[in-house]
């Protein structure tokens, strides 16, 4: 099943449609089932979305667990740590979260991905509930890009990998595809005139690495390309 796109000419409507898609999607959720896991991606495009979902009143906290999709291997005080962007447009808000799964980044890069691995493999399946991800101009998510060799991970949920390009911090560690699909729902948010091309490609079935990905039979997608 071809997965829903949404684009925006307004990004006040892109924030306004996928806040209430995935605030919708957890109040559902919370509704099923005692603890709701939900896996963030870092990146410019979702910062919007975070800051809103860390103030809706119809959510509660203290019965969500949130991971990460994938870090850079900076320290985690570095403005290029994922952690330390969702801990400033979201943590700080949510003083009764239940709790939030990070990557120790001051392990060395093979380590710190072993380490996070096993946090995943005590949880009980699905791995999660709900994923959060975004979109490179060279069809890259999470920290899957093209023609790495983590693509091709079949049994790992959690890998030490590389950016490829101009792209910084090359050190990575990321989610793996099997444990991204490991989810109820998939949603990416996007945002970007430069990525419109991209997002085209993506609906077409161009060879990315986020291709893959619109496999699973619950995917949205929110692209605002006013930004």
């Amino acid at each position: 099943m071809k997965p829903a796109l949404y684009k925006y000419e307004d990004v006040d409507d892109f924030l306004a449609d996928s806040l209430d898609t995935i605030e919708s999607f957890i109040a559902y959720e919370l509704e099923k089932k005692e603890i709701v896991k939900i896996a963030l991606s870092g990146g410019s495009s979702p910062k919007i979305i975070y800051k809103e979902l860390a103030n809706s009143p119809d959510i509660d906290w203290a019965r969500v667990e949130l991971y990460i999709v994938d870090e850079r291997h900076v320290p985690l005080s570095s403005r290029d740590s994922n952690y330390n962007m969702i801990e400033f447009t979201m943590l700080q808000k949510m003083p009764n979260l239940r709790m939030f799964y990070s990557i120790d980044t001051g392990l060395p890069h093979e380590k710190a991905a072993e380490e996070y691995e096993s946090v995943l493999l005590e949880k009980e399946k699905p791995l999660f509930d709900l994923v959060i991800l975004g979109l490179g101009a060279d069809g890259h998510t999470a920290s899957l890009f093209p023609g790495s060799p983590a693509l091709k991970e079949t049994k790992k949920l959690v890998v030490a990998t590389e950016a490829t390009g101009d792209a910084k911090n090359k050190e990575r560690i990321s989610l793996t595809l099997p444990a991204i699909m490991n989810t109820e729902k998939i949603v990416f948010l996007i945002r970007g005139a430069e990525k419109e091309q991209t997002v085209d490609k993506l609906m077409e079935g161009a060879d990315f690495p986020a291709t893959k990905v619109l496999e699973h039979e619950h995917v949205e997608i929110f692209y605002d390309k006013s930004s």
